[in-house]
């Protein structure tokens, strides 16, 4: 059933900085539920939608597609006269082709989940209309393309494109200044991961995950400019090098998986320096060597510490396991240490 209110519009909303969670774009007002149905033109579009994604849904001309199954309306101040409608969920309907490019007259949108479907073709170029969109999900779909879309969806907090088969690098200009998480992850894009500019164009990321692409070279500098990053997830790429020294500056970094890449070298010993709130760190299946830092202790909120299948050597008895009362995932084999691990 929908949910119906009094929604403030573009013109009149306050640029509110958050990670993820701001109001840019479109900001909510309490009210008391419209009893305007739904606009001419949003109804037009969602039929119009429906049919071309060739799918049964119980949307019929004569009803108000506020009651629509998937559909959530609300009242806008720019238009006080009919709702629109500001939410469109339909994940796993069976929905195919590609995403009509009428979606985009859905100005009023602010949460689009299209995931667990069968779409496919590039994103259309449209998409870009929806200005007040906050959160994307079109993960798990046969979409193909680049992403360049996205880069105008400005007030986005969440997206999610996960499971497709995108291709491409990233934007060089990714202007997501609201946004809080990105999930790209199982697609095959390819290139240098563009750390730098992704965190200076998108200042208020905490969580990003492209594991699972053909992201090759090495690792830049410029993840240390996510100031709020929370978890980074590049693994099963082909990463080279040795880990950027900044990406260990970030205090607030509670996951980092860079497992099933081609890193090489030592680590930096201010690993554990500034990594205070790391509670998982994967880096398993490299090609990483030298010792362990004893900066390692440090992290004493460490949960899961899982370094297998490299060239690491020397010892690990420096390891005061009473520094890591919440350990619950060891794993050091297929690596060359010496000496015997310690049991408490």
């Amino acid at each position: 059933m929908a949910t119906r209110g009094i929604r403030r519009g573009p013109l009149f909303s306050i640029c509110v900085f958050h990670i993820l969670l701001s109001s840019y774009g479109t900001s909510h007002v309490q009210s008391e539920p419209s009893i305007f149905e739904c606009s001419n033109e949003d109804k037009k579009t969602l039929l119009e939608f429906k049919k071309t994604a060739n799918v049964v849904l119980n949307w019929s001309q004569q009803t108000d597609c506020c009651t629509w199954k998937g559909v959530g309306c609300e009242q806008f101040i720019e238009d006080q006269n009919s709702s629109h409608v500001f939410n469109l969920s339909l994940p796993n309907m069976g929905l195919e082709g590609e995403i009509p490019s009428i979606l985009g007259n859905l100005v009023f949108l602010q949460y689009l989940n299209l995931s667990s479907n069968q779409l496919n073709g590039s994103l259309p170029n449209n998409l870009s209309s929806l200005q007040n969109l906050k959160t994307l999900d079109i993960s798990n779909n046969k979409l193909s393309g680049n992403v360049i879309v996205f880069e105008h969806m400005v007030s986005l907090e969440s997206l999610d494109f996960s499971r497709n088969n995108f291709s491409g690098g990233m934007p060089s200009y990714l202007g997501l200044i609201q946004i809080e998480e990105i999930n790209g992850s199982h697609n095959t894009m390819q290139g240098e991961f563009p750390s730098e500019s992704l965190c200076e164009n998108c200042p208020q990321l905490k969580i990003f995950d492209f594991s699972f692409n053909k992201f090759s070279g090495s690792l830049p500098n410029g993840l240390s400019l996510c100031m709020h990053l929370e978890e980074v997830y590049l693994a099963s790429n082909m990463l080279i090098g040795s880990i950027p020294k900044d990406l260990f500056n970030i205090t607030s970094l509670s996951v980092l998986c860079l497992d099933d890449n081609k890193f090489t070298g030592e680590l930096d010993d201010s690993i554990g320096m500034n990594l205070h709130n790391l509670t998982t760190l994967f880096l398993c299946n490299n090609n990483f060597s030298g010792n362990l830092p004893t900066s390692l202790s440090q992290m004493s909120k460490l949960r899961r510490l899982v370094l297998s299948n490299n060239n690491f050597t020397g010892s690990v008895e420096f390891l005061d396991f009473s520094n890591f009362p919440s350990l619950e995932v060891l794993d050091l084999h297929s690596n060359a240490f010496s000496g015997s691990i310690p049991t408490s």
